[in-house]
């Protein structure tokens, strides 16, 4: 039995709907800490909700109130001088990997095991030797990874640029 293909737009959406997620505990000043493919769940609809919350809570002034000490797996994880820091910018980090593997159908650095290999995938994203695959949302992705957003509401925009795009000249449904 040879598994269904999902289609681009249906890819698109699940972008746009993780990163909407990621927005809005943002919005919350809850810091995910673990965004990941595992953490991601689909309703009946095939909509994509946001699970497995174990991170962090701030304060409005960004003091820790709840940590819940869960950190990223090796293929998300930003580098950071001290690796139980994390914020909003290590979420984005995360959410890039978790777009690239929507996107792509595989994980970053799928030659790599993370737990074998976590030396090799920090130091490759330490020196800045992210995935060159070429796709819809490289820039995006390159854009996450490269700590060019502030904001998952910046990477919302650009995902609906991306859809804007395809729809131009489509008939209405």
């Amino acid at each position: 039995m040879s598994e269904p293909t999902i289609s681009f737009d249906r890819r698109l959406r699940w972008c746009k709907q993780a990163a909407e997620a990621i927005k809005y505990i943002h919005e919350k000043r809850v810091i995910h800490c673990d965004i990941n493919l595992r953490n991601f769940l689909l309703d009946d609809n095939f909509d994509l909700l946001l699970s497995d919350f174990q991170g962090m809570l701030k304060s409005a002034h960004g003091e820790t109130l709840i940590d819940g000490l869960s950190r990223e797996c090796s293929k998300s994880f930003m580098p950071r001088a001290h690796g139980d820091y994390a914020d909003v910018k290590t979420d984005i980090f995360a959410l890039g990997s978790a777009i690239y593997f929507i996107i792509t159908g595989h994980e970053v650095f799928p030659e790599l095991d993370s737990l074998e290999d976590d030396e090799e995938i920090a130091s490759r994203f330490q020196n800045g030797q992210f995935p060159t695959d070429d796709h819809a949302c490289y820039h995006i992705t390159e854009k996450c990874w490269k700590q060019q957003y502030e904001t998952a509401e910046d990477i919302v925009s650009d995902i609906l640029q991306i859809q804007m795009l395809r729809n131009v000249g489509k008939e209405p449904s």
